[in-house]
């Protein structure tokens, strides 16, 4: 926060000026509404950081871990199988131990995003605490400003006055007048101090809001970043594995059925090798062949006794 002299606050502080009245007590209560603002905001920020918001987003983070990790470790321990391994699993056990996780990261998921909610409203509280603070910080220095420049008229006009007439007239009233002075003074700078103070806490609380608001912001990515990356590829990798244990299960079903084809083709092969081995000698074949050749003879021995028939018929038409 800057501290700007700006000429509408040159004339505050001749405002705020005229007003201090170093002869009178009520200059202790100096600025007093302004560090009691500055008082709130601390309690404010107090309770923020008191509140167990930010213990209950890292409970909840670290249950979501935690829920995953029992998922792993119950898989491979029931299945002897690490979900995000290449190895067998028992599909059955898997889904529902799965869905028992699901419920948990769920359940987890809704507090987180009330988490969520909450601290995008402590947020804008603490925002608004900011600039309210902001402004206090620049009323509490225009304060501080118009209290030491009245503090040093005071001191160079009023109290030398009071000390020349204390000292031409040596009287015990004007010198307890002067005394009285010049408490007023020591009285008025620790007010000055105080208020100095004040606005120390106040630079720091501004430090303050903003760690804060940056711790909100990176959890409240952190809830973010679980519920739209970390808890889907989780999920994501749950479907991949099932995937790929459909995938083997079919493979396997695909190579039974290969094999067994593969066994009735090699069986009939075999049986049929035995036919021919067992049953057909070469005796066999040349009968067969014998009686093919006779067949085909009595064919063409038809055939030619339908020719001659036929040339009989057209010379004797031709007479």
């Amino acid at each position: 926060m800057e501290e700007i002299i700006t000429e509408n606050n040159i004339q505050k502080i001749e405002e705020i000026k005229k007003n201090i009245d170093l002869s009178h007590h009520t200059f202790t209560y100096y600025g007093l509404s302004i560090q009691n603002q500055i008082s709130k905001f601390s309690d404010n920020i107090l309770q923020n950081m008191l509140a167990k918001e930010n213990d209950d987003v890292g409970n909840d983070l670290l249950k979501l871990v935690d829920t995953i990790q029992k998922f792993d470790e119950n898989s491979s321990k029931k299945n002897k199988f690490f979900i995000f391994k290449n190895q067998k699993i028992n599909l059955d056990k898997i889904i529902s131990n799965f869905y028992v996780t699901q419920d948990n990261i769920d359940n987890i998921v809704s507090s987180l995003k009330s988490h969520k909610i909450q601290l995008l409203k402590n947020m804008h509280i603490l925002e608004n605490i900011y600039n309210n603070n902001e402004i206090y910080f620049k009323e509490l220095n225009i304060h501080i400003l118009a209290a030491e420049q009245k503090l040093e008229e005071y001191k160079k006009i009023d109290i030398e006055k009071q000390r020349k007439i204390s000292n031409e007239k040596n009287s015990p009233s004007e010198l307890q007048k002067l005394k009285n002075m010049e408490d007023n003074v020591a009285n008025f700078e620790k007010r000055i101090h105080d208020l100095k103070i004040s606005k120390t806490i106040s630079l720091q609380m501004a430090a303050q809001i903003k760690l804060i608001q940056n711790n909100n912001k990176i959890l409240i990515e952190k809830i973010q970043s679980s519920i739209v990356n970390n808890i889907p590829l989780w999920k994501n990798q749950i479907i991949i594995a099932l995937g790929i244990h459909t995938a083997q299960k079919s493979l396997e079903a695909y190579k039974q059925v290969i094999n067994a084809t593969n066994k009735s083709i090699l069986e009939n092969t075999e049986g049929l090798k035995k036919d021919i081995k067992d049953n057909i000698s070469l005796e066999d074949l040349k009968k067969t062949n014998t009686h093919l050749l006779e067949i085909v003879q009595d064919v063409l021995k038809t055939q030619k006794e339908q020719i001659i028939e036929q040339e009989k018929i057209i010379e004797n038409h031709d007479k």
